[in-house]
């Protein structure tokens, strides 16, 4: 169990030390975002998903991550604004993940 305490703090190093060495990374920002909000640090991953968002405001996918992530933090209102954001920017994919038979037409 050590062991395994031991390499997980190994990583959290690992992956702060990227942040330090390059903080205006897109790709490493919206990484550590997903990376936080797949071991449930919720606070870490919105951090980090919305540099992303203010580094690559076009990008639908790290706006609806962040929007994702700020649900399950119960920020249903900044949720909202960043849902409808990636809308805007891509209404096509909006539509086929809300009303799927429009994959149809």
């Amino acid at each position: 169990m050590y062991g395994l305490f031991l390499k997980v703090q190994a990583h959290a190093a690992i992956r702060e030390n990227l942040v330090r060495a390059v903080p205006e990374s897109f790709e490493i920002q919206e990484l550590l975002g997903l990376v936080y909000s797949a071991q449930s640090q919720d606070a870490k991953a919105s951090e980090h998903l919305d540099k992303a968002v203010r580094l690559q405001p076009g990008s639908v996918p790290a706006r609806t991550n962040l929007a994702a992530n700020l649900v399950r933090m119960g920020k249903l209102d900044p949720a909202e604004v960043q849902f409808k954001k990636a809308a805007e920017l891509d209404p096509k994919s909006s539509r086929e993940t809300q009303h799927p038979e429009v994959l149809h037409d």
